[in-house]
């Protein structure tokens, strides 16, 4: 079976979007470990749902 030209493009959206998500998240593990900002503050910087910042905020601090 072979992706038809829309298949492709829809893959090549989901690929982007699953690398910008990646590249948020660790630009948000960043500044959590500075503790310059707040969650709510990266939440909105870069863009990521403010339970996701939290839940990065415990796997670091589980971590620790």
């Amino acid at each position: 079976m072979f992706l038809t030209e829309y298949d492709e493009e829809a893959y090549k959206r989901a690929c982007h979007n699953e690398g910008r998500r990646q590249m948020a998240e660790e630009i948000a593990i960043k500044f959590l470990r500075m503790k310059k900002l707040s969650p709510e503050e990266i939440s909105q910087g870069v863009n990521l749902p403010l339970e996701k910042v939290l839940e990065l905020q415990k796997s670091i601090q589980a971590k620790a």
